[in-house]
């Protein structure tokens, strides 16, 4: 089957773009720089140079069963136009050339941030879907009501998924971070760390992705993919001890003295015009305080997903690599 993937540079899309390979599939990437994917050419995947932005995108769907959009700016910090073009206007361009190409499949990847930065423990897809304070959940929310327009108002095939934090190889934020302020004894919990995260595994991920692009679904199916242990930053956190040799916590703060320092952060950037990200954000600092724990159940038993890979499992694969 030929399928077509965006983001295949990225954490997601290159994962995903392997797992497509090894079951057959005839896979096409877009990529802005073909050297940053030049792996999946040995591969024999079809490699497209374009941008999703301002490049031609017909060639790259046309005759695509399955369209995997993975591709977007993801990030603490940017412009807001920066996160906007990226995320919002190349979803849109992208979404037009498979409505105009008949692809019969979209799978457009999301994120649990449309729902808010707020707790969600037991929510599923059909709690009310809200702005973030960060332009990353923002654009993503204004990405996601544009794809669910066109399948209302066009008829565009998609399928959406809403992953939580995702980790496993090829992570170059949460797990590396984390490791890193860690190292430095600088690391801070809210309220002992007994928020619930949403966890999922890179591999569980692309497998509901796969699902949700092969099994026949109705248009317009929204899934959340999270893990199905109770992780929370301190479970988390006390297994990166563990597996790591690495210190603990050394403050639990009040979250409210760490979100105002977070908001103060980023307006002194702003206003200054660093590029550098804060040391504290408003988006970093979510893991600290809110409830991810969204059900998992529409997933698993509309397509039969298993998430197969626990948090000690998957770290100590993470150890064994780096």
């Amino acid at each position: 089957m030929i399928v077509s993937v965006t983001g295949a540079s990225g954490f997601v899309g290159s994962n995903l773009a392997h797992e497509l390979l090894k079951k057959g599939h005839s896979v096409r990437i877009l990529a802005r720089k073909p050297e940053s994917v030049e792996k999946f050419r040995k591969l024999n995947a079809q490699i497209f140079q374009g941008d999703l932005v301002n490049g031609e995108l017909d060639r790259f769907v046309d005759n695509s069963e399955v369209l995997f959009h993975c591709a977007a700016k993801v990030g603490e910090w940017g412009t807001k136009n920066e996160f906007y073009q990226s995320n919002v206007i190349g979803t849109r361009r992208l979404m037009e050339s498979a409505l105009d190409r008949k692809v019969k499949r979209v799978v457009y990847l999301s994120t649990v941030d449309v729902y808010g930065q707020r707790n969600h423990a037991g929510e599923n897809e059909s709690s009310p879907l809200m702005k973030c304070p960060h332009h990353y959940g923002a654009s993503k929310l204004e990405a996601e009501l544009l794809v669910r327009r066109m399948v209302a108002e066009q008829g565009l095939p998609a399928v959406i998924v809403q992953p939580g934090y995702i980790y496993g190889p090829g992570d170059n934020a949460l797990i590396p971070k984390l490791k890193k302020v860690m190292a430095k004894k600088s690391l801070l919990t809210c309220n002992g760390g007994k928020n619930n995260i949403g966890l999922v595994h890179i591999r569980d991920l692309c497998d509901l992705l796969c699902r949700a692009g092969f099994h026949d679904v109705p248009k317009g199916k929204v899934y959340i993919a999270v893990g199905d242990e109770h992780i929370t930053f301190a479970n988390l956190i006390s297994e990166l001890q563990e597996i790591y040799g690495l210190p603990g916590p050394v403050f639990d703060i009040p979250f409210p003295i760490v979100s105002g320092l977070a908001y103060a952060s980023e307006a002194v950037f702003s206003f200054i015009g660093k590029k550098e990200t804060p040391l504290i954000t408003v988006m970093g600092i979510k893991i600290l305080h809110y409830d991810y724990g969204f059900s998992n159940h529409r997933a698993k038993e509309e397509l039969g997903w298993v998430p197969k890979i626990t948090l000690r499992e998957g770290l100590r694969e993470l150890a064994s690599i780096n």
